[in-house]
This record gives C-alpha cells, structure tokens and sequence, in this order.
C-alpha cells in the first residue's frame, strides 16, 4: 500500500511539475502586439505601432515606427520607444498590473510622437485588406495570403493576389555566432497577370537582431485606396529572447 501511495505522490508531482513547465512556456518569450496607425494624406509615409511586455524584465514597452515608402526607410528621429521605468518601492508593495502600466508607456509613446505625426499629416485610416491573426489555425505557418481591395458597395475591386513569403539564411550587421544562422526573407506578389518579387533582404541590419524566422501579419493599405500603390505588408519577426520566442515587425512596401 505505501509503494503505491509513493508511486501516485510521484505520479501528482510530476505532473504538477510537467504543467508548470508547459504553462511558463507557454507564457515564455515576447508576443509584441500591433497597432497600425495609418497613413499620410499623400501616401508617402505609413506608421504603426508594437508594443507589450518584455520577457526577463516584465516591462511594458511602445514603439513607434514612421516609415518612408518612397525609399523603404525610417523616418530620421524615430522609431520612438518609450519602456516603463523600474519603480521597486511601487513593485514591492503593489503586484504589477501590466495592463495599466502598458497603457501608460503607450500614452507617453504617443505624446512623444504626436508631432511627428502631425508633422507629416499622418491622418489616413489604414484599411485591412487581409491580416492572420494569432489563433488561425489554418494559416499558422504565416507564409501566404491571399487578398484583393475591396469595392465601394462590398465586392471587390480587382483580380485576386497572393502575397508569399521565403525564407533563407543570409548575413546580418549583428554578431549571431551564439546563435542560429540569421534568416532573411523576400516577398513575392503573384496575379492572373504576373509574378513579381517586390522585396529581397540581404545583409540584415542591426534593428533585426538575429532573426530565427517569419510569417505574414497582414496587408494594409490606405483608406478608400483604388490600387495597391501605397499597399504594405506587415511581417512579423521572430528572434530569439530571454524566455522563449520574441516577436516584433517590419514594414514592407509592395506597390506595385
């Protein structure tokens, strides 16, 4: 009686110690979240959002991100990144509520930003044209999606498309000898009428760390748009973190 008493003891125990395991994995890495925040009037610039909690640190963080699509770059004095200060004499009396000191970096992110933002007259709503959301099921491998622009009265617009992503080991500006070989990507665009490659890395730059892979977030483009000129693909960017998986985005320009 008592060995099978000790073998439902080990048995409980490992179990408790299995699902702790596979619920702090779970829970491991750096989801950031994406928020777009749309265009300039003339279609020129496109700004978005990341933000969430960092792994190892438990920090909320915002960052904002101006793009420049007529050349594919960042406009000068942003990405603008706020991260939450460290309190302890808060931390040690009051647990952390992540959600309102999310809030407050955020707010803080775009005070910051605002007149950058107005600056440039980034006042255009983004429409969705296609997005994979983080429970799909049937897009989980995020390397395809297929979308078309949406027509005044619901239908649509033009000939479907399908934007596709690969994958490959390049070379990056940052030291990864720690870790595995820095991946690369280039999208391609496919019709009825053509297959074009619109976007090719090479030596990736130091913002990227050293990506593990990608997937396709989502398509946008601005509001009421009749072509795919100022359209944008959000990708989103795996790298290796503290605790697991960080994920964070890139903008990529596909006008054709």
């Amino acid at each position: 009686m008592r060995r099978n008493l000790s073998k439902t003891l080990i048995l409980l125990f490992s179990s408790l110690v299995l699902g702790l395991f596979i619920s702090s994995f779970a829970r491991a890495g750096d989801r950031a979240l994406l928020n777009v925040i749309g265009y300039s009037y003339d279609g020129r610039y496109f700004s978005f959002e990341e933000y969430g909690v960092q792994d190892g640190s438990g920090f909320s963080y915002s960052s904002i991100y101006i793009v420049d699509l007529n050349d594919d770059s960042w406009v000068t004095g942003t990405p603008i990144r706020v991260v939450e200060e460290y309190d302890e004499a808060t931390y040690e009396v009051e647990p952390i509520d992540y959600g309102k000191n999310m809030q407050k970096v955020r707010k803080i992110a775009f005070e910051k930003a605002q007149a950058r933002l107005e600056g440039l007259n980034i006042n255009t709503p983004a429409q969705v044209l296609a997005f994979i959301g983080d429970g799909e099921v049937n897009d989980i491998e995020g390397l395809s999606l297929e979308f078309n622009l949406p027509g005044y009265s619901g239908g649509i617009r033009s000939e479907d498309i399908t934007v596709s992503l690969e994958i490959y080991k390049t070379n990056s500006a940052l030291d990864c000898e720690f870790f595995e070989p820095p991946m690369g990507f280039l999208v391609k665009l496919k019709s009825e009428l053509m297959i074009k490659e619109v976007y090719r890395d090479e030596v990736l730059p130091r913002s990227r760390a050293c990506p593990i892979t990608y997937k396709i977030a989502g398509i946008y483009a601005p509001f009421e748009a009749l072509d795919l000129t100022k359209a944008v693909a959000i990708i989103s960017v795996y790298s290796f973190g503290y605790e697991g998986r960080d994920r964070r985005f890139v903008a990529i320009p596909i006008g054709e």
